[in-house]
């Protein structure tokens, strides 16, 4: 079990904000004295599939489920298609991708389907996220379609042959056209032209586009994570 102190939620909300990350070996009394160490005003329970029969000791303390992550793994060798086009962003596209996010082109995730939070909190959030990942050494990929990008993918690299991508999304304006499966096509052209052969990301389940577009290209998650919240604090 961890207890992390998430200071970029309170950079991003202005609330304290910890983290309680249950273990698959956790035991029901470690997680009982675990929430009781909880002193921040937002708080998140991380809870994996294999201790799912704690929920309801978390749910007594106060806290609510409000997502669960799905995590997967796209490996290179079972896409079984085509790569669609893509290109690293120039600084004038990172600054129209940053626009686009800071306008809310997000919006299942569990910030933003907490009325808790203000809408353009949660934008700047996101914002945040997209400076935070470039100065870890990601890359910002243009979705390329009929010469346009349609779309982007921030990708950083893990260790020898393993990517993730924290944040990906076709900007508004091109929803509808069924060129969401290409972003995760996008991300594995990248890592193919650089040596990488599998690319982590995670989707909220409230995201059933999202979800929708994974489960057709065959991409079979690996792990869930039910996610528990609770505010020790008044409304903004």
């Amino acid at each position: 079990m961890k207890i992390v102190n998430a200071d970029w939620e309170e950079r991003n909300f202005g609330v304290t904000t910890q983290e309680l990350i249950v273990e698959d070996a956790d035991t029901e009394a470690e997680i009982e004295r675990g929430l009781s160490s909880l002193s921040a005003q937002y708080q998140v329970v991380k809870l994996p599939v294999s201790r799912v029969m704690y929920s309801g000791l978390i749910e007594r303390r106060g806290f609510s489920f409000i997502e669960t992550i799905v995590h997967i793994d796209v490996d290179r060798c079972a896409w079984g298609k085509a790569l669609p086009d893509y290109k690293i962003m120039t600084e004038a596209e990172r600054d129209d991708m940053v626009g686009h996010i800071a306008a809310g082109m997000f919006h299942t995730d569990r910030f933003s389907m907490d009325p808790f939070f203000p809408k353009g909190k949660v934008a700047g959030r996101y914002v945040n996220v997209v400076h935070d990942e470039l100065g870890r050494g990601a890359v910002s990929l243009g979705l390329l379609h009929d010469g346009e990008i349609v779309g982007f993918a921030i990708i950083r690299k893990l260790r020898e042959e393993a990517y993730v991508c924290p944040l990906c999304g076709i900007y508004p304006q091109y929803l509808g056209r069924k060129l969401s499966e290409l972003i995760v096509g996008c991300g594995l052209a990248y890592i193919e032209d650089n040596g990488g052969g599998t690319l982590y990301s995670g989707v909220s389940s409230n995201n059933i586009a999202s979800l929708r577009t994974h489960m057709k290209a065959g991409h079979a998650p690996n792990a869930l994570t039910y996610l528990f919240i609770k505010h020790v604090t008044e409304q903004f």
